[in-house]
């Protein structure tokens, strides 16, 4: 992934300490707990994962429920990333943060206290969060994830659930499971069942649809199964924060899909005029296209705040191109090769390029020029008209 921003340090200190049972775990270890731990650790094998699933650029990192660090230090050494450590219980982070300063790594650990309902963060700030084992002790876990896909910045993802990862060896995966079922009807068996519960895929896909993220998958079939060999044993929910479209009008609809280095926006529109102001995905693409499902292109323009560029498709026999920039008050026309040229294609409803007009489902396809980006602009803003409008 491309950085989501450069490295930005935020100090906060915490006024109080909330309740425990607002995120953190239980202080009282059940009977089982303490045999798992005795198992080889999983951490090395979840940060992998993280990793893999979440393609993080350097920046500002938060592992949420963090305890004592089991997580973010091991994060730290793995990349050399800072790791903030988001949790409500301060003792707890104390330990990491004494750790940490053994370790020699006391200048990119720090401590927040905090739930996930109330992440102490602005808008659009985070480039990576992750989080193992402690959603399921969150009190509103819908509530978290919204505020988690508050603090994410566009394009940037967050990793949460719990489980031991996708490397974790057979045989200690299979000890794991065998030990949950045989205390489902042990002493503890209500606990147990329990923890298996919450830790369902079908419990995590409904706290995604209750905290209506726009997108979402869900990976791992539980606590009791490693049958998904994408993340192995466990159950977790990746998201990936979406880049802000605003639409004159509500019946407007645009979209954005990034395809390695090209990010492509979608336009549609039942009336067939329109705009909409477009913010970056993880920054501006190497490669950024328009995808206009409109019958005809009467006009378009698109603005930096600077510099406006001006395309049009005639819809007479040749169907000729118009190309033009505006800068301040002068307008001039662009030629094939020089830094403003757009290439403007046509395809029918299946992709197929086509010489004429777009037939019924098809679409204009803009790719716009590296110019328009070349000092990043907080957003473009895109007007269209069709000719064919309603």
């Amino acid at each position: 992934m491309k950085p989501c921003s450069r490295f930005v340090l935020i100090l906060i200190v915490a006024c109080a300490t909330p309740p425990d049972f607002a995120l953190g775990q239980p202080k009282e270890v059940p009977a089982g707990v303490e045999y798992e731990r005795s198992l080889p650790s999983r951490y090395e094998h979840v940060i992998a994962d993280m990793l893999k699933f979440c393609e993080p650029a350097k920046g500002f990192w938060v592992d949420l429920g963090a305890g004592k660090g089991q997580v973010a230090i091991p994060m730290i050494e793995t990349t050399g990333n800072p790791m903030t450590m988001v949790d409500p219980d301060a003792e707890a982070m104390s330990d990491g943060l004494k750790t940490a300063r053994e370790k020699g790594l006391q200048d990119r650990l720090s401590a927040v206290v905090a739930t996930a309902e109330a992440l102490p963060f602005p808008d659009n700030s985070v480039d990576l969060l992750v989080s193992r084992g402690s959603i399921f002790f969150w009190q509103d876990p819908a509530k978290g994830l919204r505020e988690v896909y508050r603090v994410l910045r566009p394009g940037c993802r967050a990793f949460i659930g719990g489980g031991a990862g996708s490397g974790y060896p057979q045989d200690a995966t299979a000890a794991l499971i065998e030990g949950r079922k045989k205390r489902l009807e042990g002493d503890q068996g209500e606990f147990w069942r329990e923890f298996v519960e919450r830790r369902r895929p079908e419990q995590m896909q409904k706290w995604g649809e209750d905290a209506g993220l726009p997108k979402f998958e869900v990976l791992g079939r539980g606590a009791l199964s490693a049958d998904d060999e994408r993340v192995g044993q466990g159950v977790w929910i990746l998201f990936e924060k979406q880049p802000e479209i605003i639409t004159r009008k509500a019946e407007d609809n645009v979209t954005a899909k990034r395809n390695g280095d090209t990010l492509v926006y979608a336009v549609r529109s039942a009336s067939g005029i329109g705009s909409a102001t477009l913010t970056p995905w993880n920054g501006w693409s190497q490669k950024v296209v328009l995808r206009l499902y409109l019958r005809g292109l009467e006009s378009l323009t698109v603005s930096n705040g600077h510099v406006e560029l001006h395309g049009s498709v005639a819809s007479h026999s040749g169907y000729p191109r118009r190309l033009s920039v505006k800068q301040g008050d002068r307008e001039s026309a662009v030629e094939q090769d020089t830094a403003y040229w757009a290439k403007i294609a046509a395809y029918d409803a299946q992709g197929n390029l086509v010489e004429g007009l777009p037939s019924d489902g098809g679409y204009f396809e803009v790719d716009l020029p590296a110019a328009l980006f070349e000092l990043p602009p907080k957003s473009l803003t895109v007007h269209w008209i069709d000719f064919y409008r309603q």
